[in-house]
């Protein structure tokens, strides 16, 4: 088994935060300017009714974004 130096994983780390996709897209994208279309389409997310709480609009709107990017999805 390779061993590893003490600070190889701190490197790798900081050498793949330069090129995070996400943090990229945090600063490209305005992503309070999607609320009122997501509002529109699906209602205010804090109107509950019976059952478990409803999913944030916001949160499922960006996973679908990454999804199509990074081409996952299910079979």
């Amino acid at each position: 088994m390779e061993q590893r130096s003490l600070f190889e994983e701190d490197r790798q780390l900081a050498t793949l935060a330069e090129f995070n996709t996400l943090e990229r897209i945090k600063e490209w994208v305005d992503w309070d300017r999607f609320n009122p279309i997501l509002e529109e389409v699906f209602g205010s997310p804090h109107l509950r009714g019976p059952g478990r709480p409803v999913w944030d609009h916001m949160m499922m709107f960006r996973a679908i974004v990454l999804g199509i990017m990074y081409s996952l999805r299910d079979r």
